[in-house]
């Protein structure tokens, strides 16, 4: 068997429903802000998460946790990721990757009241 294409509709095999449609709304969200702010980035679906990638490299993506959560992650070096809290929520896990962190918070809100990620518990380090 060949590469799958991955894509909403594959997710919907793989995810509850409501979460598949909050994780699609959150690719949406993260598509606009990146169109709205000129960055040359590509989006890449893959079967655990959708990168945005700038070249080979991903800068930040969103990712699969399970069947119902998924969270948002993000390229960063180390320092600038422990440095970081958004609307007072402490990074939960800053992953160090080479020159770049990963970092994950417990929200983070794109308009008033819709939550551009979810988390259910920080990933290990």
């Amino acid at each position: 068997m060949g590469r799958q294409r991955w894509d909403e509709d594959f997710y919907r095999t793989e995810h509850h429903a409501k979460s598949v449609d909050g994780f699609m709304r959150a690719v949406r969200e993260a598509e606009k802000l990146v169109k709205k702010k000129g960055w040359p980035l590509e989006t890449k679906f893959n079967r655990w998460y959708v990168g945005f990638k700038h070249g080979f490299p991903n800068v930040f993506g969103i990712q699969w946790l399970g069947a119902r959560s998924y969270a948002v992650w993000f390229k960063l070096r180390p320092g600038v990721a422990e440095s970081i809290t958004i609307d007072g929520h402490p990074m939960l896990a800053v992953r160090i990757c080479g020159s770049h962190g990963q970092m994950q918070s417990a929200s983070i809100q794109t308009n008033g009241n819709r939550p551009l990620r979810r988390t259910m518990a920080p990933r290990p380090l």
